[in-house]
């Protein structure tokens, strides 16, 4: 048996907006975009800026690849962990 969201994103009679909704949102990964945007965000809020340039410090992953933090979870909230190992930044 297909998966129901297979039969959605074949079906020409639903509209694209729709189907893009279900997807959820588009994560885009850059690591120099993302850090600079975590930077304005913090500056923007007076925020400590907790997070490495890309590197964690615990477990050395790129907090930034695919599968962390992305360049609009960067841009809209603080980061003060690491995506992989759960290591805090700020204690």
């Amino acid at each position: 048996m297909e998966n129901i969201m297979d039969n959605i994103a074949k079906d020409p009679n639903i509209d694209d907006t729709f189907k893009n909704a279900i997807k959820g949102p588009v994560k885009t990964y850059d690591t120099i975009e993302a850090h600079e945007e975590q930077t304005k965000y913090c500056e923007e809020k007076k925020a400590p800026h907790f997070a490495p340039h890309s590197n964690c410090y615990s477990c050395g992953r790129n907090i930034y690849a695919e599968g962390g933090i992305s360049v609009e979870e960067a841009r809209e909230s603080l980061i003060t962990g690491c995506p992989f190992c759960h290591r805090s930044y700020c204690e």
